[in-house]
């Protein structure tokens, strides 16, 4: 594993969703109500891209399906997912997988991600 710096504070704070690309993979980096986040881009459930997707109450919801995960641990929340997505879903045998989140810390004022 290693640790990449990836842009200043200022920066995500002012763009609050920035998608970076880190040996090939896509990261989206969140900032949402004063915290930080690092998750795959790519949607386990749609396999679409989630920078478009709602960020609300830890949560992030892919624009695509509905699909919801919470933003510190990629657990998808069922409690929040749409309920027309509900309906097409056996929850208790989900198709899909956690969202992958990666650790970040702040040094200096810069982001880095442990990847």
């Amino acid at each position: 594993m290693k640790n990449i710096e990836v842009c200043t504070v200022e920066e995500c704070n002012s763009l609050g969703k920035k998608v970076l690309t880190i040996d090939g993979q896509e990261i989206l980096l969140i900032h949402s109500d004063g915290e930080y986040f690092a998750v795959d881009n790519i949607c386990p459930h749609a396999r679409t891209r989630l920078i478009s997707g709602r960020v609300e109450e830890g949560t992030l919801t892919c624009s695509n399906h509905g699909a919801c995960f919470d933003l510190k641990t990629g657990e998808i929340r069922v409690d929040k997912i749409d309920e027309d997505l509900l309906e097409q879903i056996d929850v208790d045998n989900l198709p899909f997988g956690p969202l992958k989140t990666y650790p970040l810390q702040i040094t200096n004022g810069m982001i880095v991600i442990t990847v």
